[in-house]
Parts: C-alpha cells; structure tokens; sequence
C-alpha cells in the first residue's frame, strides 16, 4: 500500500506543481487586474452619471452596468471565485496524496 500511494505522489506531483505555477501567476494577474478595472469603473461611473444627467437614461444605466461589471464586484470578483476552485483543488490533492 505504501509503495502504491509513493507512485500516486510521483503521478501527481507534476499536476500540484503546474497548480501551484498557476495559483500564483494568476491571482497576481487578478490583483493587478482588479486594480486596472477599478479606475476604469470608476471613470465609467463618472460618465454615466454625466449620461445619466445630460443624455438618455438608458445610456446612462448601460454604462453603469459596465461600470459595475468592472468593479470589483464583478469580473474580478468571478475570476477570484474560479481561481479558489483551484486552490481547493490544490488543498484537496494535498491532502488526500501527500
């Protein structure tokens, strides 16, 4: 048995590597990113208060909605909820084989 689960280790110590790779060069994408999508949400919201005051309300709620998407509510906040997919697999390999 023990023979068996040092095989699993040699097996999937590549996978938890690429995992660990991954993990890290992506949720440092997602914070730099978050950043970037925070000063373009807020200059959104900017212009959509501009819309919302001077041209049609419906450009204005069309360019909120980007503005939220953009916030770090939204897409940043998605790509962190898969990257934590991730992660728990990675807890879980570790766990179970190592």
């Amino acid at each position: 048995m023990k023979i068996l689960k040092f095989f699993l280790m040699i097996l999937v110590a590549p996978i938890w590597l690429l995992l660990t790779v991954f993990i890290g060069i992506f949720s440092l994408v997602i914070s730099i990113a978050s950043w970037v999508f925070c000063i373009i949400a807020f200059i959104l919201l900017i212009v959509a208060i501009f819309f919302l005051i001077t041209e049609t309300i419906k450009d204005g709620l069309l360019v909120l909605l980007v503005a939220y998407l953009l916030s770090p509510w939204g897409i940043p906040m998605f790509a962190t909820w898969i990257l934590s997919k991730f992660i728990i697999l990675k807890e879980w390999l570790t766990e179970r084989i190592y």
